[in-house]
This record gives structure tokens, C-alpha cells and sequence, in this order.
């Protein structure tokens, strides 16, 4: 029961991440994306370190412990991550990022493995490449012709770093990270990682002040929705599920993201076509042999 509600946790984060994905296209449109990443870091913050208090204890001595790793972590999981990633669209395409982050189940374990010396089972080998074959066809489209013709530029290395840094995150927060729980993990690398987001913000930005006072209530309620459900809910159920079933074991989940992102659509009218349902399903079933599901499946 544990380990179920541990992958309930992880799939919502993913589909709040989908969502932000959307939400925050909309909201770049007209405004500067890092200090839009400042603003939704910033509230996440503050509502996790009053979740943090209320609910834990020896919070402050759990950070001196770890005080080296939460700012690391921080500044490379999130100050880094999001920055490389959203300053990498700025001369990309959302499909190029999107194939590029759709290597987090490949990256992630090559990682982890290198660094724990621990070989990879065939069966997770499999699951990992029927699902990144699967979002490969979902962004594709299932035209071949649409992933060959892709060009590479800056931005698109600029996203690879962004990949990089989310894996490492991943990784290193199970490893580096001691006697501390998900919710002290997470509050105490994303408080660290805003605080970098934010310098980024005031070097990237003048008049601060008058740019968020014309901040419209559709601005706020989205960044509020972004700051609460899609980094304080979505980062810590994931830290929680990388803390409790290995990071390489979760990271697969993170295929759901464009997945979502399709289902998402549906509400705005748009029908996937046949290609993309066989993508979806996958994904499904990368997700399945990857995590060792299919021993039960096939039990009998």
C-alpha cells in the first residue's frame, strides 16, 4: 500500500508538471521566464517552509547537517536545470526540449548506476526503450520524417544541460543527502535554488518592481497554482519517490509528462491521432517492465 501511494504521488507530480507546461507557455508570451521562475520558486518556498515546520521537527538541525548539499543540489536541481532549460527555448523548439528531456529515464540510470557501480536488468533495459520509443512516436507524431529532420543548435545543448542537471538532482539527493526526510530535502533545495533563481531574475531584468505591480489577477492566480500544486506538491511527491524507490526506479515516470500533456489537450478540442495512442500505450507498458509490474501481470 506504501509503495503504491509512493507511485500515486509520482505520477500526480508528473501530470502537475504537464500542466505547467502549458500554463507556463501562456504566461512567457508576455512576460520575462525568469522572473516568472523566480516568482513560482519563491511561493513554493514560502509555503513549504511553513508546511516544513508545522509538520517536522529538528528542521535546523537537519540543515546543518546537510547545509553543503542543500545549496548544491539547490543551485544545480533547480537554479540550473530551470534556467538552461528555458533559456534554451528561447533558440529551440519545444519538440526538440521535449525529445531531448525525454532521455531522463536513460540519463538517469546510466547515472546512477556509474556512480553506485550496480548493473542494469534486462527487463529495466526494456522498459526503458519501449518507452522512450514511445514518446519519440507521441512527439513525432509517428512520422519518422518529423524526428530526422529535427536541427540541432545552441539552444538544444543548452537543454542537454538542463537534462543533466535534473538527473543529477535525482541521483544525488537519495546519495548525498542524510538523515534528512522528502519534505526537509525538497523545501531546503528549492529555498536554496530560488535564492539562485533570483539573482538570475535581477541580472536578466530592470525595474523589477513596476513589471510584477502590472501583473494581472490571471498572472498571479497561474503563478500561484504553479508555485503551489506543480512545485510544492510536484517536487516533493518526487523527491519522496526517489528518496523511497531509488531515483533510476522512478525516473521512468517522467515519460508521462508529454503524455499528460496530450490528455490535457483533449480538453481544448485536440484528438490524438492513432499514432499517438500507440506511443501512449508504449510508454504504459515501458512503465510496466521497467518497475517489475509485469511479474504480477504474467503471475499466473
Amino acid at each position: 500500500m506504501l509503495k503504491s501511494l509512493t507511485l500515486l504521488g509520482v505520477i500526480l507530480a508528473t501530470f502537475f508538471w504537464s500542466s505547467a507546461f502549458i500554463i507556463g507557455s501562456d504566461l512567457a508570451v508576455n512576460s520575462s521566464i525568469s522572473l516568472l521562475l523566480a516568482e513560482r520558486f519563491i511561493i513554493a518556498s514560502i509555503v513549504m517552509l511553513f508546511w516544513m515546520f508545522w509538520r517536522e521537527k529538528n528542521n535546523l538541525q537537519t540543515l546543518k547537517k546537510n547545509i553543503i548539499p542543500y545549496i548544491l543540489l539547490g543551485l544545480v536541481g533547480i537554479t540550473c536545470s530551470q534556467s538552461a532549460t528555458f533559456i534554451g527555448l528561447k533558440s529551440t523548439t519545444s519538440t526538440n526540449a521535449a525529445l531531448i528531456f525525454s532521455l531522463t529515464p536513460v540519463v538517469t540510470p546510466i547515472i546512477y548506476n556509474y556512480i553506485n557501480k550496480v548493473k542494469m536488468l534486462g527487463h529495466q533495459i526494456l522498459g526503458i526503450s519501449l518507452s522512450v520509443t514511445g514518446v519519440f512516436i507521441v512527439l513525432s507524431k509517428g512520422s519518422v520524417n518529423n524526428v530526422l529532420n529535427i536541427q540541432f543548435n545552441l539552444g538544444d545543448f543548452t537543454v542537454v544541460c538542463g537534462l543533466l542537471c535534473w538527473c543529477f538532482y535525482n541521483v544525488l539527493t537519495q546519495k548525498c543527502i542524510k538523515d534528512s526526510t522528502p519534505l526537509q530535502t525538497t523545501t531546503y533545495t528549492i529555498l536554496f535554488g530560488s535564492v539562485g533563481l533570483i539573482l538570475v531574475a535581477l541580472l536578466t531584468n530592470d525595474d523589477i518592481y513596476n513589471v510584477i505591480s502590472q501583473q494581472s489577477n490571471r498572472v498571479i492566480i497561474n503563478l500561484m497554482y504553479l508555485g503551489v500544486m506543480c512545485t510544492f506538491l510536484g517536487y516533493l511527491f518526487w523527491v519522496n519517490g526517489a528518496t523511497k524507490l531509488g531515483a533510476s526506479n522512478i525516473s521512468i515516470y517522467f515519460n508521462l509528462v508529454p503524455i499528460f500533456v496530450v490528455l490535457i489537450g483533449l480538453f481544448y478540442g485536440k484528438i490524438p491521432n492513432i499514432s499517438v495512442c500507440f506511443g501512449i500505450l508504449m510508454v504504459l507498458c515501458g512503465v510496466i517492465f521497467t518497475n517489475g509490474f509485469y511479474k504480477i501481470i504474467f503471475k499466473n
